[in-house]
């Protein structure tokens, strides 16, 4: 079942694609389909239907809805280790909820 993931950024250019590019190496690896989008933290509100993950490269305190990792650890390579087996555990966690078989 294919995961879908919006990464959210001041502008939805720049700091966004740097952390696109580990979330499909990621989901590569561990053989999870994924279509991932960006867009800006203002967007973020009106980007969420269906989407099974958000992730953030600056603060979002809104609720909405669906699970938010920060990301910043991805840019700044501190902590990078845990942020990408969060955001694993959520696609798995996401997918066994869905009914599908865990990977």
């Amino acid at each position: 079942m294919k995961k879908y993931v919006v990464v959210a950024c001041g502008s939805g250019i720049a700091t966004s694609s740097m952390v696109v590019g580990q979330i499909q190496s990621l989901c590569q690896e561990h053989q999870i389909e994924v279509d991932i989008h960006t867009c800006t933290i203002m967007e973020l509100p009106y980007a969420v239907e269906g989407v099974d993950l958000i992730v953030t490269t600056s603060k979002y305190k809104g609720d909405l809805g669906r699970p938010i990792v920060n990301g910043v650890p991805l840019l700044t390579g501190i902590g990078k280790d845990g942020t990408l087996h969060e955001i694993l555990e959520v696609l798995r966690a996401e997918k066994a909820a869905k009914g599908g078989q865990s990977i």
